[in-house]
């Protein structure tokens, strides 16, 4: 994703498009928003506070010298924040493939070379980590049912 929310092809919107055996998406809705939060929060995380003068299109409000905007790097601070929570969050593991496919944007099977996992391995992996993740954010608050077996 970039900055702007302009949608651009990502592994992660590659992965979402994906369908299991019986045709359903591989990917939940929140999973999905949970990724692109990530990425958001990476990349801001990432820019450094600006330089230069920022020319809003508005007047500043009457009495006012100048636009009412957050501190230099604050946004980029919070993301900081947030983004080493949800590291903390995933834990080991599951934070390598999250930050190599929704951070940096590599592919399943180069993040897989490079961390040195079986072949195939990551896909199921980061799935398991972006609902972990979407837990963290409050977008799912608890683990689906599970089915228990009859009793005997």
């Amino acid at each position: 994703m970039d900055l702007d929310d302009t949608p651009i092809c990502t592994p992660l919107r590659t992965l979402a498009r994906k369908t299991d055996g019986q045709g359903k998406p591989f990917l939940e809705p929140c999973e999905i928003a949970a990724g692109e939060r990530f990425a958001h929060d990476f990349l801001m995380a990432a820019r450094g506070p600006r330089v230069t003068q920022a020319w809003p299109g508005e007047a500043p409000p009457p009495g006012r010298r100048g636009p009412v905007a957050p501190p230099a790097g604050t946004r980029e601070a919070a993301a900081r924040q947030g983004l080493s929570r949800a590291l903390s969050a995933l834990g080991p593991g599951l934070a390598d493939i999250v930050l190599a496919v929704c951070g940096q944007e590599e592919g399943l099977a180069a993040a897989e070379t490079r961390l040195g996992w079986p072949k195939r391995s990551g896909k199921l992996v980061l799935k398991l980590a972006l609902a972990r993740l979407a837990r963290h954010y409050g977008l799912i608050m608890r683990a689906p049912a599970r089915q228990q077996a009859p009793a005997r």
